[in-house]
């Protein structure tokens, strides 16, 4: 850099004529660092001319001048550069630590772009998986609809084959516990005949099988079904419909009754009518069933029939608002 300064102008060669007083006190002049001291006396100089003092003087102050001003610019220049160098220190220091921390920040930019991308493979390929189940969802939702279908039938096969491998099957309830002895199927024979007086002049009655349903009971609890099977189906269909057209059949004054032997699942649905038999019945109205499970009802000589309960409870009600 260029400093450019202006220095006073000095007196051309000649005489100086001013004239100098000073006290007879010590003084002490200081001229840009330097010191010079006179006693002098009040009494007036004579004038100094300027062959004596003038150049000397001129050349020692310019030079201490210019000495002073290196002095001075060269303290400024040190103080200048420690300035310099603290605050590139400093600047080294906030650098370091602003790269420190961008450097954790761009790691952890990185960690959170990795997790991303796990992330969303992870999601891709969810919902690859969750696609994948939903369209086996839809297969598997209409193989289970026909599945359904084909077990229905089945079960509805089985029902029937089950009911047909117990028509020669009838129910007797109400016999008392050990009435039939050793020989149930001899005991049946002749009392079925005597008490329905059937006539087996041409064709005995033949009961293939028989014994009681569930575990032994307590003499106070009732006793248990009697299930008996016979040789031929029309025998058993001669039995069934005398017992049907002898209202009361009793056994040592005790009432009996006889039931088709039907599968459990046929009995279920036969059973879901007792409520609605027993209305049927307060009303006067004659009603049966037909296999597997439809209750028939007799009304103004028109036969009625209803699949399920509903359905007869809803003719209940119309009959009893006509009857208003």
């Amino acid at each position: 850099e260029t400093f450019i300064f202006s220095l006073p102008t000095m007196p051309g060669p000649g005489k100086i004529t001013k004239e100098k007083t000073k006290s007879t006190t010590q003084t002490k002049i200081s001229v840009f660092g330097g010191e010079a001291s006179a006693s002098e006396t009040c009494a007036a100089k004579k004038p100094a001319t300027m062959s004596e003092h003038g150049p000397a003087d001129s050349g020692n102050m310019k030079e201490r001048l210019q000495h002073a001003i290196r002095e001075e610019f060269a303290g400024i220049e040190n103080k200048l550069a420690n300035a310099q160098t603290a605050l590139w220190d400093k600047l080294e220091g906030a650098v370091a630590k602003f790269s420190s921390k961008a450097d954790e920040v761009v790691a952890a930019m990185n960690e959170m772009q990795k997790k991303l991308s796990d992330c969303v493979g992870r999601v891709e390929q969810t919902e690859k998986r969750i696609s994948n189940v939903e369209d086996e969802h839809v297969v598997m939702g209409t193989t289970i609809s026909r599945l359904e279908k084909e077990n229905k039938a089945l079960m509805d096969k089985v029902v029937d084959l089950e009911t047909r491998s117990r028509r020669n099957n009838l129910r007797l309830v109400g016999v008392p516990e050990g009435e039939e002895g050793a020989d149930t199927c001899g005991f049946l024979e002749n009392w079925i005949t005597d008490v329905l007086e059937l006539n087996t002049s041409r064709s005995p009655l033949v009961i293939e099988r028989a014994h009681r349903i569930g575990p032994t009971r307590k003499p106070e609890e009732p006793p248990r079904t009697l299930i008996m099977c016979f040789l031929n189906y029309k025998q058993k269909d001669m039995v069934l419909r005398a017992a049907r057209s002898k209202k009361d059949i009793l056994y040592k004054n005790k009432r009996v009754r006889f039931y088709e032997d039907v599968a459990t699942e046929v009995h279920k649905q036969q059973k879901k009518f007792g409520g609605v038999r027993q209305q049927l019945w307060k009303m006067g109205l004659r009603s049966g069933i037909v296999p597997p499970a439809k209750l028939i009802v007799t009304y103004k000589e028109q036969i009625h029939r209803f699949s399920m309960p509903e359905e007869v409870q809803s003719f209940i009600k119309q009959i009893q608002e006509s009857q208003k």
